[in-house]
C-alpha cells in the first residue's frame, strides 16, 4: 500500500503462480491471436443472444451454484469445444430477493465465465482455476445480456491467462483477464 499524508493512495496486488511440469496435448493451443477491443470486424456488436445457440453449463453435481444461475447463448465455440468462443451470457434471477442486480454486479459475474467458455482443455481431464479476475470497463453495460469474446492459454508449466473481450448491444464496453492456475484433475 502507498500512503500519502498518511491516507492510502495506491494498493498494489500480486498472485506468483509456481510452475510445475505439465504435459499438455498437442492438441492444445499455445499461442493465438486474442480477442480484440478495437472497431475492427471481431468487435463489432455480434449477432443477437436470440440467434445463439443455448448450452447449459457442463454437469458440476451441485443442484444450485453458478452452473444453474447463468444462460448462455453461443454465438461461437461452446462448452466442451476447446478453443476460443462467443457467447451471450445472463443472470436471469436476482441472488437477493430484495435487490435487483446492478449493471456492475451483472458484468462481474459474466467475466468470471471467460475461462470455461473458451476452455482450452478437456474439463473431464484437466482443471483451470482462476486465482484473479481484473476487469476494465470503459462504460457500464445496458441490457440484461453481456457478449463475452474470450480466448484461453497455458504452459506446459501450469500456469494459464484468459483474455475476454466485453460487449452488450451496444459494442465493446471493456476488457477481462485472469490468470490460472492448470492441473490435470486428481481422477484423471
Amino acid at each position: 500500500t502507498l500512503s500519502a499524508a498518511d491516507k492510502p493512495v495506491m494498493v498494489a496486488r500480486a498472485w506468483r503462480l509456481a510452475p510445475v511440469d505439465l504435459e499438455l496435448p498437442r492438441s492444445a493451443p499455445t499461442t493465438t491471436a486474442g480477442p480484440g477491443l478495437t472497431l475492427d470486424e471481431r468487435a463489432r456488436v455480434p449477432a443477437p443472444p436470440e440467434q445463439g445457440e443455448s448450452q447449459a453449463f457442463f454437469e458440476t453435481g451441485h443442484e444450485v451454484g453458478y452452473d444453474t444461475s447463468m444462460e448462455f447463448e453461443f454465438i461461437e465455440g461452446g462448452f466442451g469445444e476447446p478453443g476460443p468462443a462467443r457467447v451471450w451470457t445472463r443472470m436471469p434471477r436476482q441472488v437477493l430477493a430484495e435487490k435487483p442486480v446492478s449493471p456492475l454486479q451483472r458484468v462481474m459475474v459474466a467475466v468470471d465465465s471467460g475461462s470455461g467458455i473458451s476452455a482450452m482443455l478437456d474439463w473431464r481431464r484437466y482443471l483451470f482455476i482462476n486465482v484473479d479476475l481484473t476487469v476494465h470497463l470503459v462504460r457500464e453495460p445496458v441490457g440484461e445480456w453481456i457478449c463475452l469474446d474470450s480466448v484461453t492459454l497455458a504452459g506446459d508449466d501450469g500456469i494459464g491467462l484468459t483474455d475476454t473481450a466485453i460487449l452488450d448491444e451496444h459494442g465493446p464496453i471493456g476488457r477481462g483477464s485472469q490468470s490460472l492456475l492448470v492441473g490435470k484433475r486428481p481422477s484423471a
